[in-house]
């Protein structure tokens, strides 16, 4: 029953845990040994478990989860004051990624030119918008 008890309130605390328990990250957070809570509250523990499920994605990954993460907080809001050092790093690097994705957009309409007409509408769907970045794996 005690295992019963802890599965389900896994599921409840991780509903997707089935879907991404066997991706490509398992193998590198097995490796991770487990981080230190800065205290003994559940949120600083819930913060440590995070901190290492984040650091064993690739940087890509980690930044596309920090874009949804980022939204969820409001921390990409208009409200934040754009001078300060996180708000300016954000933009910063959300403009990077903004700049790479259009510039494969010219790149691929550029190409298009040149190709027949069924190329382009098959890039086409490949094309990610700037609005938001790709989605995670298994999405």
């Amino acid at each position: 029953k005690d295992l019963r008890h802890l599965s389900g309130s896994a599921s409840a605390w991780f509903p997707n845990f089935s879907t991404y328990k066997v991706s490509m990250f398992r193998e590198f957070l097995e490796k991770m040994p487990p981080e230190p809570a800065t205290s003994d509250t559940p949120e600083a523990q819930m913060a440590a478990d995070f901190g290492r499920v984040l650091s064993a994605l690739p940087v890509e990954t980690r930044r596309r989860v920090g874009y949804y993460i980022s939204s969820l907080l409001g921390l990409r809001s208009t409200r934040m004051t754009p001078d300060s050092v996180e708000a300016l790093t954000e933009c910063r690097d959300h403009n990077a990624w903004k700049i790479e994705q259009l510039t494969a957009r010219l790149q691929d309409l550029k190409g298009s030119r040149a190709g027949s007409k069924e190329a382009p509408q098959q890039r086409a769907s490949n094309i990610v918008t700037a609005e938001e970045p790709p989605p995670l794996p298994g999405q």
